[in-house]
């Protein structure tokens, strides 16, 4: 109906102005003709645009997964009304607490490892992070599989993500995962002080854990320094303690 008005509207204003071209009509009836086509003009494209609002197209190739609404129902706006899956690689999410959230700029690759394929490395590429914690207190990272046009990862796969950080090697320290504890939520070690035979703790930042048992820490520590390997859970601060002697290497199994 719009699009029909907008024709006779055009049709009638040119022909007004074909006339004041040739001095067949007032000024007046010139300008109403201009006016009244551009009003039609602007009406027909609100038109359009909102005819155009009532497709939704997603912004990639997938699978509708769940329907919010059945056809004739009411939807009110900004109310979702369905569930789409990607068939690009899908997207991970994980959350970080705030301790990682400050280091990031220090994040230097990202991989994950799924149940499903534990003997896989899937290469990682950062898509984002909040800016504001949720109300769990914990940071929103989105990160999506690199080069993966046939993806064997599958929405809803559980998987281990690893954040490795930019550091000088020379600045890494290796102690046994038994050395660490927690403190204030914080991943902490007992670091022994030769002068008064006692220990304090210090909060280190875990670089990796290997499968092996130990522990590369990028913060915190350095290569001379000793770590409490055992019974940590049982000092305190500023306890004295006692150094085992170190295990000869004629002396296997300790039996002399």
């Amino acid at each position: 109906a719009t699009e029909a008005e907008y024709n006779q509207i055009k049709a009638e204003a040119e022909r007004v102005i074909a006339l004041y071209e040739k001095n067949g009509v007032t000024p007046n009836d010139y300008d109403k003709g201009v006016y009244g086509l551009q009003q039609i003009t602007a009406k027909l494209n609100a038109h359009k645009n909102a005819l155009a609002d009532t497709k939704l197209r997603a912004q990639f190739n997938g699978y509708v997964q769940k329907l919010f609404y059945t056809e004739g129902e009411t939807v009110g706006a900004g109310m979702p009304v369905m569930s789409i899956i990607s068939s690009n690689s899908p997207n991970i999410e994980i959350n970080i607490p705030s301790s990682e959230f400050i280091r990031r700029n220090k994040f230097d690759s990202f991989s994950c490892v799924a149940d499903i394929y534990p003997d896989m490395v899937f290469p990682l590429e950062l898509i984002g992070i909040a800016q504001k914690a949720n109300l769990n207190q914990l940071y929103t990272m989105r990160l999506k599989v690199k080069g993966e046009s046939n993806p064997l990862l599958k929405p809803g796969m559980a998987v281990t993500v690893d954040i490795r950080l930019q550091s000088n090697e020379s600045d890494l320290v290796s102690i046994p995962v038994s050395a660490i504890f927690e403190s204030d939520s914080q991943s902490a070690v007992w670091v022994y002080n030769e002068n008064s035979k006692t220990v304090e703790s210090r909060i280190i930042k875990i670089m990796e854990i290997h499968t092996d048992g130990a522990v590369i820490v990028s913060e915190g520590l350095n290569e001379k320094e000793t770590v409490v390997a055992a019974g940590v859970n049982s000092l305190h601060e500023g306890e004295t303690v006692r150094l085992l002697p170190a295990v000869s290497n004629t002396n296997i199994g300790g039996l002399l």
